[in-house]
């Protein structure tokens, strides 16, 4: 059955580095492989490691932008917005001699709203009721829920938030070896079932900025960009915020790069404050969006397609990210399909 999940998460950290087996099933072309090395030893102090305002661990990633200008955000499905009045006014005030004394005062920071008010303010995501998009999802209202299996990410959740938690980690990031629907499922409904606890806030973030794989999940799409980048911050269930952006063709890498984009997507969390922040990065082996996104997090897991992923891309990947991040498991998604 296509979207099946399968309760299987194999840790590579921190005491099966070396002896990580990925299992396959008859249907599928994965085989037994023993990882070896290139495993980061998480226990080992890391000094890219830094604290966040929040006091959680965040390896290197800023956490405010040194500029105040941000690329645009905008609801969920709003159409493209030419450019405001007064624009040619504005663009005439900044090439006189005035802007290059008042361009280099900081902007004023304005003020931050009270937690549950920032979360109140979220534009709500409708929950999809046709069965096409929800066989991929797992949980949702009572009424009309996902029809993927909810146990699998149950487990994934309390496993994978026990070894976080032990470390300090708050910021995980789902990816897979090349492109499919694996990871960013994976990462959505992991994301689902952390905000089932109900005590939780949660953070689903969507860092594949040239595709926006979470939002084609449950039916919704962002207008082209108007400039840099465009982006969206709605909320799926009350304590599940949904962060996504979307970048002009061919500059995913280079906007995952930007010191400037890497603040914004801070600022944006700083402002929710959640518990826990689920990262769906782009395919770890495809281009280098992948490499670039895995900056923003702590640790990494791999979700593996047993339809499409074989034993070498699975280790090919655990190799690279292993060389920025620690990786935490892999998840099997689809083994029999």
């Amino acid at each position: 059955m296509e979207g099946r999940a399968v309760a299987a998460f194999f840790p590579c950290w921190p005491a099966v580095c070396g002896a990580n087996l990925v299992e396959g099933s008859a249907n599928s072309r994965m085989i037994p492989v023993a990882t070896d090395g290139g495993i980061v030893d998480s226990t080992a102090k890391d000094d890219r490691s830094a604290e966040s305002p929040s006091g959680r661990v965040s390896h290197g990633v800023p956490f405010r932008a040194a500029s105040n200008t941000r690329p645009a955000v905008v609801p969920v499905g709003a159409a493209s917005r030419g450019a405001e009045d007064g624009g040619d006014e504005a663009a005439s005030a900044r090439s006189g001699p005035e802007a290059r004394i008042t361009t280099s005062l900081p902007a004023l920071t304005p003020p931050r709203q009270p937690i549950e008010e920032a979360w109140a303010a979220l534009s709500p995501i409708p929950w999809p009721h046709g069965a096409g998009l929800r066989r991929r999802l797992a949980g949702g209202p009572s009424t009309h829920p996902g029809l993927a299996a909810v146990h699998p990410y149950d487990v994934l959740r309390t496993r994978a938030l026990q070894a976080m938690t032990d470390v300090g980690w708050s910021r995980i990031g789902i990816t897979q070896s090349s492109p499919g629907p694996a990871s960013a499922a994976t990462a959505l409904n992991l994301a689902l079932a952390a905000a089932r606890r109900p005590d939780q806030r949660v953070a689903l973030v969507d860092l594949d900025i040239e595709h926006q794989a979470v939002l084609d999940l449950v039916g919704q799409t962002l207008p082209a960009p108007d400039g840099p980048t465009r982006g969206c911050k709605a909320r799926l269930r009350p304590n599940l915020a949904v962060i996504s952006f979307v970048a002009p063709a061919g500059a995913g890498s280079e906007t995952l790069l930007s010191s400037q984009f890497k603040n914004h997507v801070g600022d944006l969390l700083d402002d929710l404050e959640p518990d826990l922040v689920v990262v769906h990065v782009p395919p770890i082996l495809v281009g280098d969006a992948g490499i670039a996104a895995i900056e923003l997090v702590d640790t990494v897991l791999i979700a593996v397609d047993g339809t499409q992923d074989t034993a070498a891309t699975v280790r090919g990947a655990e190799r690279l990210i292993a060389t920025r991040r620690p990786v935490l498991g892999v998840f099997l998604y689809d083994a029999e399909g």
